[in-house]
């Protein structure tokens, strides 16, 4: 809602700023039907988005009637009618920008609903069946792709509404949460979904990564550590336990993380790079710029690893 509330807010400040501006010039008198009509199709464009409307008849409709309002508006103020060009001309003027925008206006819209097509296919069919939990998850994912992430949140909890126990939705609505920043929430998700799968190893390692993203390292740590139970040569849970233990300044057990990390993945620049970083705080200087000299081997433009090793080559 925030977005869409900036949206029309902007709309509104362009529409007050037109209707408050003085007519001082010739440039005044196309300037300012166009700050309006800005900020017009602004606020419509904030509102569709905001309600969720996504049908190009209704929009066509709305859009034009606002221009034929403002046209009407600019016609018969004093200040415009027939002070720098004719009435008549300047209608004429004013109505062909006006239908300008219009098609300019409609044409951007579709391209947003074409975007938006698989959510209105959704959205008909749970017109017909709207207790359907999985049809609402697959809207959220619908909505995810498309980063309108607070509409995809708003879909998950009514999955979730619906049947309690689906495990993909309270993930998935993790997820999104993680992705707003609402970690606290986004952890309460993934528990919930622990309590109804407790081995699920996407859960648990995306929990971990939230955790590490508040500072929550040690929380963290017990998470990849579940997943390591469940799945000892899981990568993932490998490499970031290291990362965690890291930040908690455990560097052995970092490094030993990290080791077990190359045995699965040799090749991984960012687990040499962070091997290296951590052999460099063991004072291991010399091994720590031959990880940093790996890392960049694999992945040459590795700028991080470049900065590390030249930092430690004037040391």
């Amino acid at each position: 809602m925030q977005k869409y509330s900036s949206e029309m807010l902007i709309g509104l400040f362009f529409i007050l700023s037109a209707v408050f501006h003085s007519v001082d010039d010739p440039f005044d008198v196309i300037f300012i039907p166009l700050l309006f009509v800005f900020g017009t199709i602004q606020f419509i464009n904030g509102f569709f988005n905001w309600r969720g409307i996504y049908n190009k008849d209704i929009y066509w409709i709305a859009v034009n009637t606002a221009l034929i309002l403002i046209l009407r508006y600019f016609y018969r103020s004093p200040d415009f009618s027939a002070v720098y060009i004719s009435g008549v001309t300047y209608l004429y003027i004013l109505a062909g920008v006006f239908i300008l925008i219009s098609i300019l206006s409609y044409y951007e819209f579709t391209r947003r609903m074409e975007k938006y097509q698989k959510v209105i296919e959704y959205d008909k069919i749970l017109k017909m069946g709207p207790e359907d939990a999985q049809l609402w998850n697959n809207r959220g994912i619908a909505l995810e792709e498309l980063e309108d992430l607070k509409g995809a949140v708003r879909s998950y909890e009514k999955a979730v509404e619906i049947d309690p126990s689906y495990v993909k939705a309270w993930y998935n609505r993790g997820n999104v949460l993680s992705k707003m920043k609402n970690y606290q929430i986004a952890v309460e998700s993934y528990k919930k979904a622990l309590e109804l799968d407790p081995e699920n190893i996407k859960v648990l390692n995306n929990m971990g990564n939230t955790f590490v993203s508040i500072k929550k390292y040690a929380e963290a740590v017990n998470s990849y550590e579940q997943v390591l139970r469940i799945g000892p040569e899981n990568f993932k849970a490998i490499y970031n336990r290291g990362y965690a233990l890291e930040m908690m300044d455990m560097y052995p057990e970092a490094l030993e993380s990290y080791e077990r990390a190359l045995e699965l993945k040799p090749e991984d620049p960012e687990s040499w790079y962070r091997k290296g970083v951590v052999l460099e705080e063991m004072g291991e200087k010399y091994e720590a710029s031959s990880c940093y000299d790996t890392a960049l081997n694999l992945k040459p433009d590795f700028k991080d690893a470049k900065h590390a090793r030249n930092e430690l080559q004037y040391q």
